[in-house]
């Protein structure tokens, strides 16, 4: 199984002794948020809701509209044709085809041959930044790079103008739906940076030797072609842009210190400084292991090399362009004046420019496919032809120096010794690289007619050196996830009730099973970790108790509830805490669950236990309150597949006010009796309305209005790209048909 399922074995109602990890230890995320979210996705969908709220974390928050869920990205949707166990698997498999197809089509269009063409698919979907964001987001937006490349390129080239318009406005779209917007951001000014500099070359004097053009047609037409874009994203945009400003995102600055120099090593070491995954560790680097990896090998760097070269020697434009991308990537990554430069522009401050790194193997890749579509051909320049074999050479040298002088730079004084073996060990696929080429080069300098032989052997062995090193970097598991005792337990004792943390859980998630992974077994829990949770509840939660709610920029909601009221408040019925603690103030200790311990037979291990379910006074999703002091009563209909609706029935024989414990977000609506039925404003944790005697049928409904514009946006924007690209295909059938009549080549009009 795709995906680091095991890793739920090592904490909390989850734990299981003797499993051994198998995935990046680093990679929670994955199955704290990205699988739990796809199997939500995937059971709605199956149960014919979209899905578009998550009732199991919090007081249940928006599920499509989170950015990072993607329930709408092509991958998601890919998975919601196979069955559950696969889906995710499925949309791991989806981006890589989006990446090697968008390389592989930006090679052809950059007139390249099927062996470059493959060189810039191969290095692209393999190379370190998206193999190690694979299963997130960031590596479904950064797939859809070589396609936002090609397509702007075919609109400023103007040989048609729809086609290519539609084309990236779809792939646009695309990268939207993926669902990450600060790699969306870093992608398109990649892209964008390399449609206004091959414009740029038009402008410039003849005498610098590059060919001129039209400049202000393509530049209406990138323009037209990206607003489309964001058009056919506004189902997402727009209700996840309204979301984000309201949330703990809105008061975050993501910008971020340049990398180290020493991590530029990265690119040509996949394990220089150790990797996070059993057997071994990370010992140096900035960031964790995802945030820095850059690796694409020794043969993508000389072929790359080569492709500067003749872009240099052609004075091509648009590989000009690519190498000028390239180095404003990576300063934006390893040049510190650079990056806080970027980091104070407007609205840069918000993104995370290492992100760049992305950008930057598309670039490599690139540059790579042109230097062996050149090196492929006969006959070549002299230059060409020598310039790879210098490559190597210089390569090698420059690792014997690195192996003498500083290999053990840099490494930790605990476990120094493994340490140094790791570091030692990474020099291997380098050293196979430099090997390799010298050897594919030394026949084909002297047997000119086994060049493109030659080229195909140095993809194939670029393609097993890629393999060799990053596949460690894919989680998998032998099985999928299952219920612990502990689990099973806590299941059957408080069936759809929401369950807290009690006063000795210090607002950590530590206890119950881990935020978002409780999606898994249908638990509700008022812990949550998700990128768009509202900021009010920490305000609120600090205003009402004086006390820390969690880490808001670990986006992680953890309270500890100390008072019954509290649960109440929260709509909390069941509160765990660790084994051996008193029961909290107005609870009853209902259950002991049964925690294995991961670590057994580990004797500094934390011996294993249990840890503690106390019953809290009952709290209900809704309640009402009358002003007279009147009976009242709230009877919730059966729940619906949707969790986006909620159904009731009050009765009571005075007016009230009618409470009920959701997320108070933008998008929530009510009626009464089929008729529209007024909310009151309130606070983050509840909806209110005011309610009239008698008995009445009240349900609420999740569906904000912005969704419904964004739907109307989208299909006016698709309605007018598919009537401009059907209006171009009849125009050109009519050209086309003037043309044979002109010329006296067909018809029967020139038989006479």
């Amino acid at each position: 199984m795709l995906g680091p399922y095991d890793l739920l074995s090592t904490s909390s109602l989850t734990a299981r002794a003797g499993v051994l990890i198998h995935g990046v230890t680093e990679d929670t995320d994955q199955i704290r948020q990205m699988i739990p979210w796809t199997t939500l996705s995937w059971t709605q969908v199956h149960h014919g809701a979209l899905p578009l709220w998550n009732p199991y974390n919090g007081l249940g928050l928006p599920l499509a509209f989170n950015w990072q869920s993607a329930a709408f990205g092509l991958p998601s949707l890919v998975g919601y044709l196979v069955p559950l166990r696969d889906a995710y698997t499925a949309g791991v498999i989806v981006t890589l085809v989006i990446a090697g197809t968008g390389g592989y089509v930006l090679g052809r269009v950059l007139g390249l041959r099927i062996v470059g063409a493959l060189t810039i698919a191969s290095i692209f979907e393999l190379s370190g930044p998206l193999i190690a964001w694979l299963g997130y987001p960031q590596a479904q937006a950064m797939a859809w790079g070589g396609w936002m490349f090609a397509a702007g390129l075919l609109i400023v080239r103007g040989d048609r103008r729809v086609p290519p318009i539609v084309i990236f406005a779809v792939v646009t779209a695309g990268a939207i739906y993926a669902g990450h917007p600060e790699t969306l951001i870093v992608m398109a000014a990649a892209t964008l940076l390399l449609v206004a500099l091959v414009l740029v070359s038009r402008a410039l004097p003849a005498r610098f030797g590059l060919p001129g053009g039209a400049v202000l047609r393509p530049t209406v037409d990138v323009l037209v072609a990206g607003i489309a874009g964001a058009a056919l994203g506004a189902p997402l945009l727009l209700p996840g842009l309204q979301l984000t400003s309201s949330s703990i995102r809105s008061a975050a600055s993501l910008g971020s210190s340049a990398l180290p120099l020493h991590d530029t090593l990265y690119v040509l070491f996949s394990t220089f400084d150790g990797t996070p995954v059993p057997g071994s560790y990370q010992f140096g680097g900035a960031l964790y292991y995802n945030e820095s990896a850059a690796y694409v090998g020794v043969i993508a760097l000389v072929l790359a090399s080569v492709g500067v070269v003749c872009g240099l020697m052609a004075r091509r434009p648009e590989v000009l362009a690519v190498v000028i991308v390239g180095a404003v990537m990576a300063a934006t990554v390893y040049v510190t004046p650079v990056v806080y430069l970027v980091n104070h522009l407007p609205l840069f401050d918000e993104v995370n420019w290492l992100r760049a790194l992305m950008p930057l193997s598309l670039v490599v890749a690139t540059l790579a496919g042109v230097g062996i579509d050149a090196m492929s051909r006969a006959p070549a320049r002299p230059l060409v032809r020598m310039w790879p074999l210098g490559g190597f050479v210089a390569i090698g040298i420059g690792l014997g120096l690195l192996w003498l002088v500083g290999r053990n730079g840099g490494l930790p004084s605990f476990g120094k010794s493994f340490a140094e073996h790791v570091r030692a060990e990474s020099f291997v696929w380098p050293a196979i690289g430099v090997a390799l080429g010298l050897t594919v080069y030394a026949v084909v300098l002297w047997q000119p007619r086994w060049r493109l032989a030659g080229t195909v052997v140095l993809l194939v062995g670029e393609v097993v050196l890629l393999v060799s090193a990053e596949s460690i970097l894919i989680s998998s598991s032998p099985s999928s996830y299952s219920p612990t005792k502990a689990v099973t337990a806590l299941q059957k004792t408080v069936g759809d009730a929401r369950v807290g943390t009690g006063p000795s859980s210090a607002g950590l998630c530590t206890l119950g099973v881990s935020p978002e992974a409780n999606v898994l077994f249908g638990l509700r829990e008022l812990d949550l970790y998700d990128p768009i949770v509202p900021e009010a509840y920490f305000t609120q939660w600090q205003r009402e108790t004086n006390t820390s709610a969690g880490e808001p920029d670990l986006d992680e909601f953890c309270p500890s509830i100390t008072t019954a009221g509290e649960a109440r408040r929260y709509g909390v019925r069941y509160l765990l805490e660790p084994a051996g603690t008193s029961a909290p103030p107005g609870s009853t200790k209902v259950a002991s669950l049964p925690v294995e311990n991961p670590f057994a037979g580990n004797p500094l291990a934390k011996p294993p236990g249990d840890e503690n379910l106390y019953f809290v006074s009952h709290s209900s999703v809704a309640t009402m309150s009358t002003r007279s002091g009147g009976t009242s009563a709230v009877k919730m209909q059966p729940s619906t597949p949707d969790p986006a609706d909620i159904d009731m029935v009050t009765h009571s024989r005075t007016a009230g006010v009618l409470q009920v414990r959701v997320t108070n977000v933008p998008g929530w609506r009510a009626t009464i009796d089929g008729r529209p039925l007024a909310l009151e404003s309130s606070s983050i944790s509840e909806l209110r309305a005011a309610i009239p005697a008698g008995t009445h049928r009240i349900q609420f409904r999740y569906w904000p209005p912005l969704f419904s514009a964004g739907l109307i946006v989208a299909l006016l924007a698709a309605a007018a790209l598919g009537v401009a690209l059907v209006v171009e295909l009849l125009r050109r059938h009519q050209r086309d048909a003037a043309s044979v009549g002109t010329d006296g080549s067909g018809g029967a009009g020139s038989e006479r």
